[in-house]
């Protein structure tokens, strides 16, 4: 595997790939979630977090999504993944958003219940 640096082109080239590839109909969006899981230590935290929100921008329109339901449920598991690891800024991020949008205030709802669900069965 290939190790990736805080240079702003391999940081950029992961956010580019992110984006060609959320919302897309073809196997593309889920060779990006392997990579992205696969690369995730690698990049910036300011990166992962602009991954993650638009990730969420993309879930919360819900049935406006563009890609079949396993890429979505795909993408959902991504974010349950790794939006604890930046619980301090997650959280300003994800009041943001909810602050500019309805529909993402429900979605991220959802998905902050089902977090905390998971970790009190834990």
């Amino acid at each position: 595997m290939a190790q990736l640096t805080g240079d702003t082109n391999d940081q950029f080239a992961a956010m580019a790939m992110h984006r060609y590839c959320l919302g897309r109909k073809s196997y593309a969006a889920g060779i990006a979630i392997d990579w992205l899981c696969d690369h995730w230590g690698q990049l910036l935290p300011s990166t992962q977090l602009t991954i993650l929100r638009d990730t969420i921008e993309e879930l919360a329109r819900g049935s406006d999504c563009q890609y079949p339901l396993a890429y979505f449920k795909k993408w959902e598991m991504f974010v349950e993944l790794h939006l604890p690891e930046h619980a301090s800024e997650g959280h300003s991020l994800l009041a943001a958003m909810v602050e500019h949008d309805a529909g993402r205030a429900k979605y991220l709802g959802n998905l902050m219940a089902r977090q905390i669900n998971n970790q009190l069965a834990s």
